[in-house]
């Protein structure tokens, strides 16, 4: 049995629902803040998957260039979406 589930993360560092230990984590590259940078779908704003950003780092990892990290539980295969200060996702977690 899979159970269907979303998750809400915020710059402030909440997140919800949380209801258990998580065994994965997700990073987030660094972005900056502008209306252009709002992804409200697969491939960005036009579907195209097409940035006009032209400050994004090269490089990115565990200790640089990130600018936040939270653990998620469960597997996904969706796409993020990003909202202003807010990323969508979804996530399976098998239950028996």
């Amino acid at each position: 049995v899979a159970v269907i589930g979303s998750l809400l993360l915020t710059t402030t560092g909440t997140t919800s629902p949380v209801t258990s230990t998580p065994k994965y984590s997700v990073g987030i590259p660094f972005v900056t803040e502008t209306e252009e940078d709002n992804w409200p779908q697969w491939r960005g704003p036009t579907g195209m998957g097409i940035s006009t950003e032209t400050r994004l780092p090269l490089n990115w990892g565990t200790d640089n260039n990130l600018l936040w990290k939270t653990p998620i539980e469960g597997k996904g295969h969706s796409s993020p979406i990003v909202w202003e200060d807010r990323v969508f996702l979804t996530t399976a977690i098998e239950r028996e």
